[in-house]
């Protein structure tokens, strides 16, 4: 071969490098903006009032396998490893409603739930027995509802949307994390279904639990992007991982009906905690009235528009009513 032969194969072959390479990062950027697409649409289509479901959740914790040492520990704080911490509890959703009603303590019941105008904690000593108040704020914003109920309140749309959360957190909000950072999105199969495997992190100082170093999570884009696994690195020791079976669609898009959670180390020998979740659909339509006190037998309740500001005027008051009178004993004490 000439050398003039040898360039010209040389520069061809470089032509199609640039050629592949350019065709794969565009390929890549469009995976890229479907992602980002498709977490928008959703987060609009599991907030429709159409979206509403009631489930009943069986939950089952054990330990897929367990070291020396993790025993030892769990012996000593007078639990036992080998017995399976067991619990079911029901969950109900429409649009931004979302309620979860739960017996630690059967016949025992506490119901948590949160509507458009305020929410609630209730309790009962048995499923037909009178309920009693146990918590109520008005639904202004988050930072005036009580930490127990956010919590509750979250679970249960987690639990409801399982396929939309990553770590009891809605995808769209992750994503949304100032500190999210999308490394790749690219095309897969799955178990022989066609999906995209999306790469990220999103480190966070404060929370630990929050804290995700290189993580990926895997989206069926025939199934409006709900996600069939993930996997986070949590922190700098821990790693979880979720894979997640689809139920019914609902407004379009699957809930789940049977996620299972295992955690784990990084380091040493490894114990793999087992969390299963089965999920069975009662009913796809759950009225809004299920959601507020008088469905409970209990009043509704009515907020004073000027009751926050009015608990200041009232500090103010007392305050200034004390310094009064600290200055009036401070001249009798001249006086005398």
């Amino acid at each position: 071969m000439t050398l003039h032969r040898i360039v010209a194969v040389s520069q061809l072959c470089i032509l199609l490098c640039l050629i592949n390479c350019r065709t794969a990062e565009s390929f890549d950027d469009l995976t890229r903006t479907r992602f980002l697409d498709a977490v928008q649409e959703t987060r609009k289509r599991i907030a429709d009032p159409a979206f509403s479901c009631d489930l009943r959740i069986a939950h089952r914790a054990d330990f897929e396998s367990i070291s020396a040492q993790k025993r030892a520990e769990w012996v000593a704080a007078g639990r036992d490893p080998d017995v399976p911490d067991t619990n079911e509890w029901r969950v109900m959703i429409s649009g931004e409603n979302a309620l979860e009603a739960i017996s630690r303590h059967p016949p025992a019941e506490v119901i948590t739930s949160r509507n458009a105008d305020y929410a609630f904690l209730i309790n009962r000593i048995a499923k037909d027995a009178k309920c009693t108040l146990g918590g109520l704020e008005q639904n202004i914003s988050e930072s005036n509802i009580s930490a127990k109920i956010i919590e509750a309140v979250a679970n249960a749309r987690a639990s409801a949307i399982g396929n939309w959360f990553v770590n009891y957190e809605p995808l769209d909000r992750l994503v949304a994390s100032p500190t999210f950072r999308l490394i790749d999105a690219e095309e897969i199969e799955w178990k022989g279904t066609k999906a995209v495997k999306v790469a990220f992190e999103r480190p966070d100082t404060r929370d630990v639990l929050r804290d995700f170093g290189p993580s990926y999570l895997i989206c069926d884009t025939s199934q409006h992007w709900a996600i069939l696994e993930y996997e986070l690195k949590v922190g700098p020791t821990a790693v979880q991982h979720v894979e997640m079976d689809f139920g019914e669609a609902i407004n379009g898009f699957p809930i789940p009906k049977k996620m299972v959670r295992r955690s784990f180390g990084t380091q040493g020998v490894k114990s793999v905690r087992r969390i299963v979740f089965d999920i069975e659909l009662l009913r796809t339509s759950v009225p809004d009235s299920e959601f507020r006190l008088s469905h409970y037998g209990l009043p509704e309740p009515v907020f004073t528009k000027s009751s926050r500001r009015g608990w200041l005027w009232y500090l103010a008051g007392g305050i200034a009513l004390i310094t009064f009178g600290v200055m009036i004993r401070r001249r009798r004490q001249r006086v005398t």
